[in-house]
C-alpha cells in the first residue's frame, strides 16, 4: 500500500526516483508516512482532506473508532454491550483507547476498564478452585470438556480420548484433580507476598522516592525470577503433607519434586500421572504450560514464539520421545 500503479511505473522508469524512495524508508517514524504520501495518490488525498475538510475528519475518526472496536470485539477485548456503549460515547472511547487501550493483552485491557467484567472474572477466579475441590461432578464435567477440546485440537488421538473418557470418574484421577485445585489456590500467594514486601521496601528503604521506587521494583523482579517462591513452597509442603498423611510416597514423589519449583510447579500432578495415564499427562502438561506462559506480558501472547517453544518442550518433545521408545521396544532394541 505504499505506492499505487501509476507511481509504480514512475519508479520503474527512474533509477533516481526509486533510490530516493528507498532511502526515504530509512527515516524513522515519518519515513513510511512520507513514502505513502509520495507514492499513493489516494492516501495523499486522505491526508490533505484531514487538514482541509472538517466533515471528512469527523467521518475518519468515526471509522477509526469502529475499526478499533471491531478488533477489540474479535479478540475478546470488549463485549457487545460495552462496544455499543462506546459507539455512543466517542470521547469516553478515546480516553480508554489512548490510556488503558495501550496495555498489551485484550483480556487484561478489558479487566482494567470494564468493572462488570473485572468483578465477574474475580468471582469466577475465587469460585472455580472451590467448586473444583468440593464438587466431584464439576471435576468430571471440566475434565470431559478439556478432553473433547484436546481431541478437537489434535492433541489426543481418538483411542486416547475414548480411553480417558471411560475413566474420568477413576479415584486416581479424582484425587489428583483435587490436588490440582489446591495448587490453583496458591496462584496469588507469590504475588501477594511480593507486593507486601515491595510496599515495605518502598516506605522503609531508600532516601528519596526514586531510590524507594527502585527498591520496590527490585523486590518485585526478584520474586518473579527466583527458582523457589513463597507459592511454590506452599505447593511443595502440601504435597509432602499428603504423602505423609496417606503414607504413600509412590504416588506423590514426582509431584513432590516438581511442586517446589516456581512456575513449573503447577505441572507436578499432571506429570505424576504419566505412569497411569500417559496420554492425559502429556496433554495436561502441554495444555497448562501454554496457559501459564500467557501470564508473561507481551511475549506470552497466544500464538507468540514463547508459547510455541513451551508447547514444544512440554508436549511435542515428550510425544516424540514416547513414540521413539515404543518403536525401539517393538524392534527389541
Amino acid at each position: 500500500g505504499l505506492i499505487d500503479d501509476g507511481h509504480a511505473e514512475k519508479l520503474r522508469s527512474s533509477g533516481l526516483a526509486f533510490f530516493s524512495f528507498w532511502m526515504l524508508g530509512m527515516v524513522p517514524f515519518l519515513g513510511r508516512l512520507r513514502r505513502r504520501c509520495w507514492g499513493n495518490s489516494r492516501f495523499a488525498t486522505h491526508v490533505r482532506k484531514l487538514f482541509t475538510d472538517l466533515d471528512y475528519v469527523k467521518r475518519t475518526l468515526r471509522a477509526s473508532q469502529v475499526r478499533c472496536l471491531l478488533e477489540w470485539y474479535r479478540d475478546g477485548g470488549v463485549g457487545r454491550e460495552r462496544c455499543e456503549w462506546f459507539l455512543r460515547r466517542p470521547v469516553r472511547f478515546a480516553l480508554v483507547r489512548f490510556t488503558v487501550g495501550l496495555v498489551p493483552g485484550p483480556k487484561l485491557r478489558r479487566f482494567l476498564y470494564d468493572g462488570g467484567y473485572a468483578w465477574a472474572r474475580i468471582k469466577d477466579g475465587v469460585r472455580f478452585p472451590i467448586d473444583f475441590y468440593r464438587d466431584r461432578q464439576f471435576r468430571i464435567e471440566w475434565l470431559t470438556g478439556e478432553i473433547e477440546d484436546g481431541a478437537t485440537r489434535g492433541m489426543l488421538t481418538a483411542e486416547e480420548k475414548a480411553s480417558i473418557l471411560s475413566r474420568v470418574d477413576d479415584e486416581f484421577i479424582q484425587k489428583y484433580l483435587k490436588c490440582v485445585a489446591v495448587h490453583f489456590c496458591t496462584l496469588p500467594v507469590t504475588q501477594i507476598v511480593s507486593v507486601l514486601v515491595a510496599v515495605y521496601a518502598y516506605f522503609r528503604l531508600g532516601n528519596s522516592w526514586q531510590e524507594s521506587l527502585a527498591w520496590a521494583g527490585t523486590v518485585l523482579l526478584f520474586f518473579q525470577v527466583i527458582p523457589i517462591s513463597p507459592g511454590s513452597l506452599v505447593r511443595g509442603f502440601y504435597v509432602v503433607y499428603l504423602a505423609i498423611r496417606e503414607r504413600n510416597m509412590k504416588n506423590y514423589w514426582l509431584a513432590m519434586m516438581i511442586s517446589f519449583w516456581h512456575y513449573v510447579g503447577y505441572l507436578g500432578f499432571p506429570i505424576q500421572m504419566v505412569g497411569e495415564f500417559p496420554g492425559l499427562a502429556r496433554y495436561m502438561a502441554g495444555r497448562w504450560a501454554t496457559k501459564m506462559v500467557r501470564l508473561v506480558p507481551v511475549f506470552g501472547e497466544e500464538g507468540a514464539l514463547l508459547e510455541h517453544w513451551v508447547f514444544d518442550t512440554f508436549f511435542n518433545r515428550p510425544v516424540s520421545l514416547w513414540k521413539r521408545m515404543k518403536s525401539r521396544g517393538s524392534t527389541g532394541e
